[in-house]
């Protein structure tokens, strides 16, 4: 659950980054990699290479909203393989950081400095997860709205570019007047090693990599629950496979459903999420390995309730 006091933090930066002048409120890709190497290169990396936290390139959802939430309240959602330990040695040292590797007579522990220590078991007096995350909190001390922005755009710009397709345009999305929000495939931002845009019924196909996935930016009118439907199919003879859908830090999951053949769509309700006014970005991915094919996917319908 969403700390309370971190999310008046949150909600404070978020207006402050709502009032700044337009040319500052888009960011300054050259201030923002002067912000990222002061405070968060010793974890992370752009691109590939040796990095504690997540890589820059991996991020999936990189709408200002999420990422507020991911650098201002770090322990709001936690990966098991971020989660800080305390290892206290049978000397009376104490470390802490992230296990990154193991076997059966030691462990790698990785330190917020960027620092990794290779423990012997048989000196480990206790080992304990503290069950937060290595990142720390606080970051508002080191970077004001201003600089947040400049962050964001920094950001941005290490990620992979979006594929391009005929008949594919990427566009913000805005609800009609009973405040619907519909998602066509030829909308989205498309990304992956596998996935494409399919001309003839103008959908999502070929969605078998664990990287690939759509992204739509989107406009919601009001804070509120939205049911969530898929104009989808999945041929019976596929496995179904888990998927999760992402908007800011709300999540949903599911497995796909099958539908008969690839040619028979069918619009399933899923469940429903709930949303922040505001301009979003919903990310549509595998919840994992795909074991075939994910789904196609033509539409996806969100309703407030």
């Amino acid at each position: 659950a969403p700390d309370a006091d971190r999310q008046k933090v949150i909600d404070s930066y978020a207006k402050a980054m709502a009032l700044l002048p337009r040319e500052a409120a888009s960011g300054d890709r050259t201030r923002g990699e002067e912000v990222f190497m002061k405070n968060c290169a010793v974890c992370h990396k752009p691109a590939t290479g040796a990095a504690i936290g997540p890589e820059l390139s991996k991020i999936l959802d990189g709408s200002p909203q999420a990422l507020l939430v991911s650098i201002l309240d770090p322990n709001r959602a936690v990966e098991s393989k971020y989660v800080n330990y305390v290892v206290e040695m049978s000397d009376g040292d104490t470390f802490t950081g992230i296990i990154t590797s193991e076997t059966s007579t030691s462990i790698t522990l990785a330190s917020v400095d960027g620092q990794r220590r290779q423990i012997l078991r048989r000196d480990i007096a206790e080992l304990r997860s503290t069950g937060l995350s290595l990142m720390p909190q606080g970051l508002e001390q080191a970077i004001p709205p201003g600089a947040m922005a400049d962050l964001f755009a920094y950001i941005a710009s290490t990620g992979p570019a979006a594929k391009k397709f005929e008949n594919n345009s990427p566009r913000t999305i805005e609800a009609d007047a009973n405040g619907v929000l519909t998602l066509p495939a030829a909308a989205a931002e498309v990304y992956g090693k596998t996935l494409i845009f399919e001309q003839p019924l103008r959908n999502l196909g070929y969605w078998s990599s664990e990287d690939d996935r759509a992204v739509w930016t989107i406009i919601v009118p009001r804070d509120g629950k939205y049911e969530v439907t898929l104009d989808h199919s999945l041929a019976n003879n596929i496995k179904s496979n888990p998927f999760i859908m992402q908007a800011g830090d709300e999540q949903l999951t599911g497995n796909v459903k099958n539908t008969g053949t690839w040619d028979d769509y069918q619009t399933t309700k899923i469940g429903s999420i709930t949303l922040k006014a505001g301009t979003q970005r919903v990310v549509f991915r595998s919840n994992g390995p795909i074991n075939g094919a994910l789904i196609d996917l033509r539409t996806i319908t969100l309703t407030p309730q």
